[in-house]
C-alpha cells in the first residue's frame, strides 16, 4: 500500500481487480461531511478486507491445487501399481463385463470380409485342407457306390425298355418290307399276329 498525496491510503493493483481507499483529511469536513467520510471510510475497508480474502482464498486454491495434484501424481502411480498386482484382472473382466455384448458391437462395426481380403493369403488357407481326406468321409457317409448302383439301375431299366420297344419296331418294319417283297397281302399279316 502506498499513502496518496492527500494523506490517504491507496492498494497497488495486485491482481484484475483493484481497490483503493481514499480518505479525505485534508478537506474540511462538516457533520454531514464526516458522516459521509466515515461511510465512506468504512467502504473502502470493507472493499479492501473483501477483496484481501478473496485473493488470498484464490491463492490458497492455487497453491494447494498444485500441491495436491503434485502429490497424487507421485504417490496414486505405485498406488495402483499395487492393486493391479494383487488382482486376477481377467477374473474380474469375465465376471462383471459383457463380453458378449462387447463383441457383438465389434462386429457390427467391423467389416470382416475386408479384413479377410486384405490380411489372409486364401492359397495358403486352401493349401491346408485335407480336400482328399473330406472327400472320402463324404463318400463313405452317403455311400456312393450304392447310390451309383440304384441311380444306374433304373437308367439301365429305361435303357432296356427303350431297346425293346426299338426293336419291336424294327421287326415290324422289316416284316413289312419282307411282305411287299413276298407279296404278302396286309391282312395276313393281320392274321399271323405281327
Amino acid at each position: 500500500m502506498t499513502i496518496g498525496n492527500h494523506g490517504g491510503v491507496e492498494a497497488e493493483p495486485s491482481s484484475v481487480r483493484d481497490v483503493v481507499v481514499v480518505s479525505r483529511i485534508d478537506v474540511p469536513l462538516g457533520e454531514g461531511d464526516v458522516r459521509s467520510a466515515v461511510a465512506d471510510s468504512i467502504a473502502g475497508v470493507v472493499g479492501l478486507v473483501g477483496f484481501t480474502v478473496s485473493t488470498a482464498v484464490n491463492l490458497t486454491r492455487a497453491v494447494a491445487s498444485s500441491a495436491v495434484n503434485g502429490t497424487l501424481d507421485r504417490v496414486l502411480p505405485p498406488i495402483i501399481d499395487a492393486v493391479i498386482s494383487r488382482i486376477d484382472l481377467t477374473e474380474v473382466v469375465l465376471a462383471r463385463v459383457d463380453l458378449r455384448a462387447i463383441v457383438l458391437q465389434a462386429l457390427d462395426e467391423i467389416d470382416l470380409t475386408a479384413i479377410v481380403v486384405d490380411r489372409v493369403d486364401l492359397d495358403v488357407v486352401i493349401n491346408q485342407i485335407p480336400i482328399v481326406e473330406i472327400a472320402d468321409y463324404v463318400v463313405n457317409e452317403i455311400d456312393l457306390p450304392e447310390l451309383i448302383r440304384e441311380s444306374t439301375g433304373g437308367v439301365a431299366d429305361s435303357a432296356l425298355n427303350a431297346a425293346r420297344m426299338q426293336a419291336a419296331e424294327a421287326d415290324a418294319g422289316i416284316a413289312h418290307i419282307v411282305d411287299r417283297i413276298l407279296l404278302r397281302s396286309r391282312s395276313r399279316r393281320d392274321e399271323g399276329g405281327t
